[in-house]
Protein backbone atom coordinates (compact mmCIF):
# COMPACT_ATOMS: atom_id res chain seq x y z
CA UNK A 1 0.00 0.00 0.00
CA UNK A 2 1.36 3.36 -0.91
CA UNK A 3 2.11 5.73 1.94
CA UNK A 4 -0.44 8.34 0.72
CA UNK A 5 -3.22 5.75 0.64
CA UNK A 6 -2.25 4.45 4.06
CA UNK A 7 -2.29 7.94 5.61
CA UNK A 8 -5.65 8.76 3.98
CA UNK A 9 -7.12 5.51 5.30
CA UNK A 10 -5.80 6.17 8.82
CA UNK A 11 -7.30 9.67 8.80
CA UNK A 12 -10.64 8.26 7.71
CA UNK A 13 -10.56 5.69 10.51
CA UNK A 14 -9.59 8.34 13.07
CA UNK A 15 -12.40 10.67 11.99
CA UNK A 16 -14.94 7.85 12.06
CA UNK A 17 -13.83 6.73 15.52
CA UNK A 18 -14.11 10.25 16.96
CA UNK A 19 -17.56 11.05 15.59
CA UNK A 20 -20.40 9.97 17.86
CA UNK A 21 -22.92 8.01 15.80
CA UNK A 22 -26.57 9.04 15.87
CA UNK A 23 -29.32 6.58 16.84
CA UNK A 24 -30.05 6.00 13.15
CA UNK A 25 -26.39 5.34 12.32
CA UNK A 26 -25.93 2.97 15.27
CA UNK A 27 -29.07 1.07 14.32
CA UNK A 28 -27.87 0.60 10.78
CA UNK A 29 -24.77 -1.13 12.20
CA UNK A 30 -26.95 -3.62 14.11
CA UNK A 31 -29.05 -6.46 12.78
CA UNK A 32 -32.49 -5.21 11.85
CA UNK A 33 -35.68 -7.15 12.61
CA UNK A 34 -39.10 -6.60 11.06
CA UNK A 35 -41.89 -6.94 13.61
CA UNK A 36 -44.72 -9.20 12.48
CA UNK A 37 -48.05 -10.08 14.08
CA UNK A 38 -51.36 -8.46 14.91
CA UNK A 39 -50.00 -5.81 17.31
CA UNK A 40 -49.80 -2.07 16.52
CA UNK A 41 -46.02 -2.20 15.86
CA UNK A 42 -46.34 -4.72 13.01
CA UNK A 43 -44.19 -4.03 9.96
CA UNK A 44 -41.84 -1.68 11.82
CA UNK A 45 -38.16 -2.53 11.47
CA UNK A 46 -36.18 -2.28 14.71
CA UNK A 47 -32.64 -2.92 15.99
CA UNK A 48 -30.78 -2.98 19.30
CA UNK A 49 -28.36 -0.14 19.93
CA UNK A 50 -26.77 1.69 22.85
CA UNK A 51 -29.98 3.72 23.42
CA UNK A 52 -32.22 0.64 23.49
CA UNK A 53 -34.53 -0.62 20.75
CA UNK A 54 -34.55 1.90 17.92
CA UNK A 55 -36.92 2.00 14.96
CA UNK A 56 -34.95 1.91 11.72
CA UNK A 57 -37.86 1.89 9.24
CA UNK A 58 -41.44 3.07 9.70
CA UNK A 59 -43.75 4.01 6.87
CA UNK A 60 -47.01 5.89 7.34
CA UNK A 61 -46.99 5.60 11.13
CA UNK A 62 -46.92 7.91 14.12
CA UNK A 63 -43.62 6.32 15.05
CA UNK A 64 -40.59 7.33 12.98
CA UNK A 65 -37.16 6.01 12.15
CA UNK A 66 -34.85 7.00 14.99
CA UNK A 67 -37.53 6.73 17.71
CA UNK A 68 -36.46 4.58 20.67
CA UNK A 69 -39.13 2.28 22.12
CA UNK A 70 -38.80 2.62 25.90
CA UNK A 71 -41.85 0.81 27.36
CA UNK A 72 -44.73 -1.35 26.16
CA UNK A 73 -47.66 -1.85 28.55
CA UNK A 74 -45.52 -0.61 31.44
CA UNK A 75 -42.58 -2.95 30.79
CA UNK A 76 -39.18 -1.35 30.10
CA UNK A 77 -37.86 -2.57 26.75
CA UNK A 78 -34.20 -3.60 26.70
CA UNK A 79 -33.90 -5.71 23.54
CA UNK A 80 -35.63 -6.61 20.29
CA UNK A 81 -36.11 -10.17 21.56
CA UNK A 82 -37.91 -8.95 24.68
CA UNK A 83 -40.07 -6.59 22.60
CA UNK A 84 -41.10 -9.48 20.34
CA UNK A 85 -42.10 -11.58 23.38
CA UNK A 86 -44.23 -8.79 24.83
CA UNK A 87 -45.92 -8.17 21.48
CA UNK A 88 -47.10 -11.80 21.38
CA UNK A 89 -49.34 -11.21 24.39
CA UNK A 90 -53.06 -10.59 24.05
CA UNK A 91 -54.23 -7.28 25.50
CA UNK A 92 -57.22 -4.95 25.40
CA UNK A 93 -55.03 -1.88 24.87
CA UNK A 94 -51.40 -1.29 23.88
CA UNK A 95 -49.53 1.48 25.70
CA UNK A 96 -46.33 2.40 23.91
CA UNK A 97 -43.84 4.89 25.30
CA UNK A 98 -41.03 6.12 23.10
CA UNK A 99 -38.34 8.76 22.89
CA UNK A 100 -37.80 11.03 19.88
CA UNK A 101 -34.71 13.13 20.31
CA UNK A 102 -34.90 14.59 23.82
CA UNK A 103 -38.70 14.30 24.08
CA UNK A 104 -40.79 11.40 25.38
CA UNK A 105 -44.18 10.44 23.95
CA UNK A 106 -46.88 7.89 24.62
CA UNK A 107 -49.47 6.16 22.48
CA UNK A 108 -52.52 4.16 23.52
CA UNK A 109 -53.79 1.84 20.80
CA UNK A 110 -56.79 -0.49 20.79
CA UNK A 111 -56.22 -3.76 18.90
Amino acid sequence: MRLCNYIAMMLLVANTACAAPSDKQEASMQQETQLNGTHPLRELVVANNASGVVITKAQGRRLQAGDVIERVNGVAITSVEQLQQILQQQTMQWKIEFKRGDERFGLAVMP
